[in-house]
């Protein structure tokens, strides 16, 4: 599902929304290093060259300042990184400063920043840009459904926790190979976030995956039901079949009282016929309950003659 793609292609319409995603993507994707002379030069990392052309547009968007897109390739995989970063100078950390990665005392927030999603429209701007960075969505056509953005920050990722949870959604948090994950599994949940954060296309593309699996697993569940129900039938034929051939065996069916004969011939004629379609090939046709009163007698007859020996 192409969320990502999408969401990198939205403009925020105000500022304050373009400042609370440029936010969200610092906070789960950014990196800041400290050079010579005190230059600090801050990040944002990314795999994705969309994702990369929407930090640059939120850089100049939220404070017009200069940006460099500088490729890295890690791994023998040559695995390509793409690292947006601002050329370091005090605008710079006016930024860092408004959006409370730096804090008043010189140190570095890592938390969620009240101030970047007070309003609905900045809360989705800001969690869409966590999702830019650190967010996947897998494919529910392959697997379950599932959703979850991995960052590096614990008190970042509990922040991120109680935010969803604030907005009601079934938020999950676990630790995995030393990051942490915080995701959602419940398909309502993923379509209601997709939706938020503005990746209507890629909600619409969920949606018709539900109802194709919907429908699909009402129909397995329809087969299997008429499949035992064939099975159940099947295997109380061959137990009925079973008594009238002890009755045969010990005193022949003729000897059986007329509307017992008749439903002893009719089934060892007809073993796949359900109690209905028996009801309905006697020569005085009755009712399903009929049918399986007359087996019952004969089923206890043949006990009888089972236990007599």
């Amino acid at each position: 599902m192409a969320a990502r793609a999408e969401l990198a292609r939205l403009r925020p319409s105000k500022v304050c929304c373009a400042r609370a995603e440029l936010g969200g993507m610092l906070r789960a994707g950014g990196s800041l290093r400290l050079g010579g002379e005190n230059r600090l030069t801050v990040a944002v990392e990314t795999e994705h060259p969309e994702v990369a052309r929407k930090a640059l547009l939120l850089f100049r968007r939220v404070a017009g300042l200069p940006a460099e897109v500088v490729v890295e390739e890690h791994g023998p995989l040559r695995r390509r990184i793409y690292q947006v970063r601002l050329v370091p100078g005090p605008e710079a950390r006016r930024l860092l400063a408004d959006l409370e990665i730096l804090t008043p005392e010189g140190g570095i927030g890592v938390d969620v920043p009240a101030s970047l999603v007070r309003g609905d429209c900045c809360r989705a701007a800001f969690l869409r840009g966590v999702y830019l960075v650190s967010g996947s969505v897998c494919d529910p056509r392959g697997s379950g459904y599932h959703l979850e953005m991995v960052v590096s920050n614990e008190e970042f990722a509990h922040g991120l926790y109680y935010l969803l949870r604030l907005a009601k959604f079934k938020v999950h948090q676990a630790r995995r190979k030393g990051r942490e994950v915080v995701y959602l599994k419940d398909a309502d949940d993923i379509a209601a976030f997709l939706g938020l954060i503005g990746a209507h296309t890629a909600l619409l593309e969920l949606e018709g995956i539900r109802v194709v699996k919907e429908v699909r697993g009402g129909v397995n569940r329809l087969v299997n039901a008429e499949t035992a129900n064939v099975e159940k039938s099947v295997a109380a034929a061959v137990e009925q079949i079973r008594w009238i051939e002890v009755i045969r065996e010990k005193i022949g069916l003729e000897r059986l009282p007329k509307a017992l004969r008749e439903m002893a011939l009719v089934r060892l004629a007809h073993p796949e016929a359900s109690l209905a379609e028996l009801g309905q090939l006697l020569a005085r046709p009755i009712s399903k309950s009929a049918v399986n009163h007359r087996l019952r007698r004969l089923r206890r007859l043949a006990e009888e003659m089972t236990e007599e020996g």
